[in-house]
């Protein structure tokens, strides 16, 4: 279930007609304009506190009936000194809580990870709240006085940023970069005065981001994401989702949009795509399972579609009961479609406005249906893409698999790996299994840097050619500009994410191209040093005869501790006891009645293993599994 992150947005005026902030209106408008889209959708939430006091956070954040709706992010607007805010009292006047208070009153907030105080002088607190809070990773603060109708703006175009999809260092740093030439009057402090400074003397910005840790501010989004992976997903799953179309059940479509949004691997379809008579058999001939919402009003729906009966009694169907008497309704459609073996949820004797009645439906559904529903929308193709990751690559996995601190690989800054095999050992897929283990901190749209080094150099490999392939993979010149200019794009691009490059399809023609490589790193490494982000640099050599390893690292001397040099395993054939241990242990995950199963049989097996290489063995079992479209996807980097 996606993780659903709320914002406590807190105001407080100050009680002194001379000091009345006259945009925290403006800021409050602002932010829910920025957001306004996916509140309504439900994939944001977003409370609000005006005329903030203390004992009105206390309740937000303590409420027994808020319990389900804990907050991630603290928004405050308002005055402060750099010692207290300036929160308002019940009646007249306003309280002081100083900056320790409110430390301690945080500490106790667990599911707090992001505060923006957008008052003036904010930094101690900011300083204090990373420095005490462990579950508190990054605050947005101000440095001196910040102007109000700035401030405004600031926020507005800050949560604008983090709603379009950029993580917090992204957003931050792009909405401080559009408001360096921005100046206007009336600040949020107490104190006299009003000169026009935005930017200090030394041209740096009022507001700064401080953090914890790069990962945090590189990898959170307001919204959440999957985790993006350098490649793309390998496989769809289709659901369409039939509910009556009305504004009433909408909410409850919703509910499933919001459970998959953000899985690259589904995608959901409402019913009223598929009503326009040119598209309705394309479109069903490519979903793939159903989810029914049944309402007090679904079997008379039902009748309206009879046409789809045929394609319901054949895919995966699962129903979710929200309104009405479920059990009756569930009975109805079930043995319309002779499918009573389709599951409801949350169960048949209860609907999810019954259960929403005890907390909200956003919980019901996520307490009662959305793990079940998750576990239960897995079509065969999206498991067989998943399972054939873990075909084979025995040897290879077994240092990073390992808890033998004597067997553990633990990747450096710099990272060189060697990988040998034959042509059809799916030598790019172990690549991708790697990457996966190191967790690159990439942005999604980047893709590695990957050259077929056959391709582009057919004869020998000398460290001066690898050098001009290498300067073209990083600067597009096709020019030998040398290890050192190397070295120092290396630095340059590594010190805004992590660097993959694969030089792949190194071939025996090329010679001992061992000695060129050995030639070059060693070289390069003293031109490299620590860096904030890493290099991972592969060598693929796909002409490897059956048993016979070719590449070392011997000749990798003295390596700095910043620096790691891994030759893998020779990838071997698959052979009858690694075939016989995959197939038993990804059959769990299939249906019985599923076409997998069929495979352990001797003569399909034996197709198989006839020619046992990676590469050759996957696409024998996608054409059995009538899914060839899973090989190339899986054997693209």
């Amino acid at each position: 279930m996606p993780y659903l992150k709320r914002i406590l947005l807190a105001s407080a005026q100050v009680n002194n007609n001379k000091e009345y902030l006259d945009h925290l209106k403006d800021e409050r408008d602002g932010i829910e304009r920025a957001l306004y889209d996916s509140i309504k959708k439900g994939k944001i939430g977003l409370d609000q506190v005006q005329e903030s006091t203390f004992e009105k956070l206390f309740d937000k954040f303590n409420s027994p009936n808020e319990r389900h709706k804990e907050i991630n992010v603290f928004h405050y607007c308002g005055h402060s000194d750099g010692e207290q805010l300036y929160l308002q009292q019940d009646g007249t006047g306003n309280r002081m809580l100083s900056n320790q208070n409110l430390v301690n009153f945080f500490k106790y907030q667990k599911k707090l990870e992001l505060v923006f105080l957008n008052s003036c002088s904010s930094e101690t607190l900011g300083e204090m709240l990373l420095a005490e809070c462990d579950h508190i990773k990054a605050v947005i603060e101000t440095r001196s006085k910040v102007s109000d109708l700035t401030a405004a703006k600031f926020a507005e175009k800050f949560y604008q940023s983090l709603h379009a999809g950029k993580n917090l260092k992204l957003a931050f740093d792009q909405t401080v970069d559009s408001f360096a030439d921005i100046k206007s009057v009336g600040y949020r402090n107490v104190k006299k005065g009003r000169s026009i400074v935005k930017w200090d003397d030394h041209g740096e910005s009022t507001w700064t981001l401080s953090f914890k840790e790069d990962v945090f501010v590189d990898n959170w989004y307001l919204i959440e994401r999957p985790i993006q992976r350098y490649f793309e997903p390998t496989i769809k799953t289709k659901i369409l989702v039939i509910v009556e179309d009305n504004h009433e059940n909408d909410k409850y479509y919703r509910l499933i949009e919001n459970l998959f949004y953000q899985d690259q691997g589904v995608l959901v379809f409402p019913f009223a795509d598929i009503l326009l008579e040119d598209k309705k058999e394309e479109f069903v001939a490519n979903v793939e399972q159903v989810i029914i919402l049944l309402t007090e009003e679904t079997p008379a729906f039902f009748k309206k579609f009879e046409w789809l009966n045929p394609f319901l009694t054949k895919v995966p169907l699962l129903f979710l009961g929200c309104t009405g008497d479920t059990a009756k309704t569930f009975t109805q459609i079930a043995s319309q479609l002779e499918r009573e073996d389709a599951p409801i949820y949350p169960g048949p004797r209860t609907s999810l406005m019954k259960l929403a009645a005890l907390e909200s439906l956003e919980f019901a559904f996520n307490e009662f249906c959305a793990k079940a529903i998750s576990q239960k929308i897995t079509s065969t193709k999206a498991i067989l893409a998943d399972e054939l990751d873990e075909l084979n690559f025995t040897k290879q996995r077994l240092p990073f698999e390992s808890k033998d601190n004597e067997l553990a690989f633990r990747f450096g800054k710099h990272n060189l790996m060697l990988i040998e095999g034959s042509p059809y050992c799916a030598q790019e897929l172990l690549v991708k299994k790697l990457l996966r283990y190191a967790n690159p901190r990439i942005a999604g749209n980047i893709k590695p840097n990957v050259v077929s080094v056959k391709s582009y150099l057919p004869g020998k490999l000398t460290k001066e050619d690898l050098c001009k392939i290498l300067t073209y993979t990083l600067l597009s010149v096709d020019l030998d500009l040398g290890v050192e200019m190397i070295g120092k794009t290396i630095l340059q691009k590594t010190k805004q994410q992590d660097l993959i490059i694969v030089l792949n399809d190194v071939s025996k023609n090329q010679g001992d191209c061992l000695i060129a490589i050995e030639s070059f790193w060693n070289e390069l490494t003293s031109h490299l040093q620590e860096t904030e982000h890493r290099l991972f640099l592969f060598f693929i050599h796909k002409e490897c005869q059956e048993s016979q390893k070719n590449w070392t690292t011997q000749g990798f001397v003295n390596q700095p501790p910043l620096f790691n040099v891994r030759s893998l395993d020779l990838i071997e054939p698959l052979n009858e006891q690694i075939w016989n241990g995959w197939h038993a242990s990804t059959g769990k995950r299939f249906p019985k009645e599923d076409l997998f199963h069929s495979l352990i049989q001797e003569e399909k097996s034996q197709q198989i293993l006839k020619d046992p290489y990676m590469a050759k063995a996957i696409a024998e079992i996608c054409d059995l599994m009538k899914c060839p479209e899973i090989y190339p996807a899986l054997l693209t980097i």
